[in-house]
Parts: structure tokens; C-alpha cells; sequence
């Protein structure tokens, strides 16, 4: 799993775009809330740091800003079913 991780990862960092606002949603909704428990032990063990923390990094956002998007779509956490739904959930994103 944290080889995958890794791959996911690092093909994020290579996406200019990857904060833009509906690129950033993609993210979470068909990757980051999937695989939110692996994801978060991945940051813990690997990182050493929090998962808001981590994500700011890879996505050069404010930890805030990250706690605040887990916070709207926290009920898509570890769902692989749900990308569609989670999608169509109206983000406020400052």
C-alpha cells in the first residue's frame, strides 16, 4: 500500500494544477478520502506529521484550508464508492 501511496503521491506533485479548486475536490474525492486511514498512517509513520499537515504540503494549501475540505466531505472517509456524490458537494474553499 505506501508504494501505491507513494506513485499517487508523487504523480500529484507533477499537476501544476493541482490546487485549483475542482482539481483539489478530484483529489479528495477519488483518492485522499478512498484511502483516508492508510493515507493518515502513511503520514504518521512515514512523515512523521498529521495528515492536514502532510496534505498542505502536497497540495501548498494552508492546514487550515485542508482540515476545513476533511471537515465538508468527512462523511466520504474510506468510501471507494462515493466519488460521484462527493463531487457534487458545493466546497468552500478560501
Amino acid at each position: 500500500m505506501q508504494s501505491y501511496l507513494r506513485k499517487r503521491f508523487f504523480n500529484i506533485l507533477q499537476d501544476k494544477d493541482r490546487d485549483k479548486a475542482q482539481r483539489l475536490q478530484n483529489y479528495f474525492c477519488s483518492f485522499i478520502l478512498v484511502y483516508y486511514t492508510s493515507i493518515s498512517n502513511f503520514s504518521k509513520e512515514e512523515k512523521k506529521e498529521n495528515i492536514e499537515k502532510f496534505l498542505s504540503k502536497i497540495f501548498n494549501k494552508e492546514e487550515s484550508m485542508i482540515s476545513s475540505i476533511l471537515i465538508q466531505l468527512h462523511e466520504f472517509k474510506d468510501s471507494n464508492n462515493s466519488r460521484d456524490e462527493c463531487m457534487q458537494v458545493a466546497l468552500k474553499i478560501n
